[in-house]
Parts: structure tokens; sequence; C-alpha cells
């Protein structure tokens, strides 16, 4: 049996990557399951969550802790035990929650847990490896997503479509996405220009000081087919991020998939997404026309080649050869 701690939760990516991690072993393994994603802070419900565990101690021959900066430390004092024991522990971590402002006693505890032998670590990518401590055994697990509907580029001929995804963060880059945009409306130029807003209604944005401008439609939250409708309509995703705990964002996977090229700052993990000759750093294109030319570039086969590598199928392939 395996004691599965993570966020099951589709409201954000690390909770779809949870849900995903669980499926796949779900097909091989009993799982003890535990939502950490609400109440999170809960006194009550993380003590009977704890004494729970506590009491099918031996029955577990794996551990997977997805790891969040907002797991509480009693958690994390419970998985370092593992460890004594030699019971495999798979921690996986999908942000870059290892930086300079963690407390110190969650910085401890992952140090301890990390250098286990028995312990493997799954990180994003090499780049992802710098944001954990010390010597440890790592593997490498870029997250996944069903690529079935894969949309080649399209090129601009009468409208340019700009689209920005995310929760209402201002630090996920709206605002320096607005500015960009009000720069490339004043430049005179046959091709109408439309931004998609998804994520954010107006009021969000009022409430942050953002002004709108001529051609912006806000759609609030979306999903399923109809976040995909809007993202194939778009031709440029503007993701200008510098979330503190930025690390590979679906969104941007998503995009590409929809056929979208996408723009972006070269900030904590963002670089990885560069393999893609359709992602490109945002200040690299200061005009109209450079972006025009930019999208109607083809890299349609090549996108669709290197998007393999971000396949569910090969997510959940290589979370179960953790566990082997």
């Amino acid at each position: 049996m395996i004691l599965f701690i993570g966020p099951i939760t589709n409201k954000h990516g690390q909770g779809t990557m949870t849900i995903e991690a669980m499926n796949a072993l779900a097909l091989n393994y009993d799982l003890d399951k535990v939502n950490t994603y609400t109440p999170r802070n809960h006194l009550i419900y993380n003590t009977l969550l704890i004494f729970r565990i506590l009491l099918n101690y031996r029955k577990y021959s794996h551990v997977y802790l997805s790891l969040s900066r907002n797991l509480p430390k009693s958690f994390l004092d419970l998985i370092v035990l593992y460890k004594y024991r030699s019971t495999k522990v798979v921690t996986h971590l999908h942000g870059t929650e290892f930086d300079e402002n963690l407390p110190e006693w969650f910085k401890i505890t992952m140090r301890n847990l990390f250098k286990a032998d028995n312990v493997v670590n799954v990180v994003l990518s090499t780049s992802h490896v710098k944001y954990a401590f010390g010597k440890a055994n790592y593997r490498i697990v870029p997250n996944g997503l069903n690529f079935n509907r894969f949309e080649p580029h399209r090129n601009v001929t009468e409208k340019l479509v700009f689209v920005h995804v995310s929760n209402p963060i201002l630090s996920k880059g709206l605002d320096t996405s607005l500015k960009y945009y009000s720069i490339l409306l004043k430049e005179k130029s046959s091709i109408k220009l439309e931004f998609n807003v998804i994520g954010w209604t107006l009021e969000d944005a009022i409430s942050y000081g953002l002004e709108s401008y001529p051609g912006v439609k806000f759609h609030g939250k979306l999903y399923g087919d109809q976040k995909e409708k809007v993202l194939r309509e778009s031709n440029i995703m503007l993701y200008p991020t510098r979330y503190k705990t930025e690390a590979q964002p679906l969104v941007i996977l998503e995009a590409l998939n929809c056929g979208c090229k996408c723009l972006v700052t070269n900030f904590k993990m963002m670089s990885d997404f560069t393999e893609f000759s359709s992602v490109r750093y945002v200040e690299d294109f200061q005009t109209l026309n450079d972006l025009i030319e930019f999208n109607n570039r083809n890299y349609s086969d090549e996108t669709r080649n290197k998007l393999v590598k971000y396949s569910l199928d090969q997510y959940q392939e290589n979370i179960m050869a953790c566990f082997e």
C-alpha cells in the first residue's frame, strides 16, 4: 500500500499533476490518500489525518509526498520517520518552493529527508535541481498533458490575438502584458489587435489598478472546452511572470497544444520552455512587425514532436518508474 499525500484538486497545476500521479499509481497499488488541499491548516483535521497514518504505519510499502510550501510541519516531520524504516519515499517538487524565504524548519526537515538513501526526489527538469538542498537522488519528470487535439499554427492576415491566462495574481504578469499591448496599439497598422484575458474579470483588474484597452476581453475563469476554445482563437500567449515560485506552468503547454506561440520572461524555470522555437522571451519583440513575423513562422512539426516529452502518458510512466 502507498501512503499518498498531496493536494488532490484540479484548481491549480500542482493539484492536477497530483491527481494524474494518483490515477497512474492506482492501477497497480492500493492507495491511502491524504488530501492536503483543504482544510490545510485546520488543527483537528490534520490531527485526525496524522492519527490515521500512524494507525496504518506498518502497512505502507511506499510513500508519495507532493510537496507544497503550505504543507503542515507535522506532516513533514511524520514523513521523515519513514526514512528510518527504509520505506521508499518519493517526494515530488512541483514548484520552486526551495527559495531563501522559506521557514528554517522547512529547510531543516527537507535536508533530512532529501539525502536519505531510500528517498527519490522528483523534479521537473535539470534547472529545477538547483532549488533543492545538497546531494540527493533525483529523477526528472516533466509535467504532462493530454495532447490528442494538437492544433497547427495560424498565420495572421487581418487580426492578431493575444491571450493571457492566470489566476488574479499580479506577479503572474497581466500588468506587464497590458502595458506591452497598449504600446503595440499605438503603432499604425492594418492588422487589428485583440487581447483575451482568462482567469480575470474586469472587476479583478480594476481592483489591482489596471487599465483596460480597446480589444481587451476579460473572460473570467474558464475551464475545459471553453478555455480551449479561446486559446484556439488566439495567436500569441503573453506570460511575463515574476511569480516567486514559478516552475513549469501547465498553461504554456496548453497554449502550445492549441497552436499559440508564447512570449515569456527569463525567470526561474521559464527558460525550460525555450527548447520550443515557438516560445521566446517577450523583450526580444518590440514591434508589431516582429510579432507578426514570429507568429507566421511554422514550427508546428517541431512543437508536436517536442510535446511528446510533456505528454500525460510519459508523465504517468515516469511516475510509475519511481516506485519500481
